[in-house]
């Protein structure tokens, strides 16, 4: 009886149990798993000599710990104040005119032409 042959190239991985060729390279999952270790954390960046900081409202990058500068987010840290607005007496939205707010009802009311604050006649 011929002895069985053995190829001594053909290796088995002790982790995954997967056979390949040792002369040529590792287990393929070895390497995908050595690729997919997880980063360093980064040392904090600097930004023009400031610090950044996380805006608390979106998550993004500030010079100020208060908020970033996106509009909604100073809104509400009060970096950007809101302009004192008039209320409609028609409807109650806000308006820069005095009484009335400029949609169709609210000037009918007040008797103004067109989309101006004028008064009609």
């Amino acid at each position: 009886m011929m002895p069985v042959f053995t190829d001594w190239r053909i290796a088995t991985c002790p982790v995954h149990g997967i056979r390949f060729n040792s002369e040529e390279s590792d287990c393929a999952d070895c390497r995908y798993d050595a690729r997919r270790k997880p980063m360093p954390s980064a040392a904090p960046h600097r930004w023009a000599g400031m610090m950044k900081f996380r805006c608390p409202f979106c998550g993004g990058k500030s010079i100020r710990s208060q908020g970033c500068s996106k509009y909604r987010c100073g809104v509400q840290s009060g970096l950007y104040a809101l302009k004192p607005l008039n209320r409609c007496r028609h409807c109650g939205n806000r308006t820069k005119y005095p009484a009335y707010c400029t949609n169709y009802p609210c000037r009918k009311v007040a008797g103004t032409i067109g989309m101006y604050y004028r008064r009609s006649g």
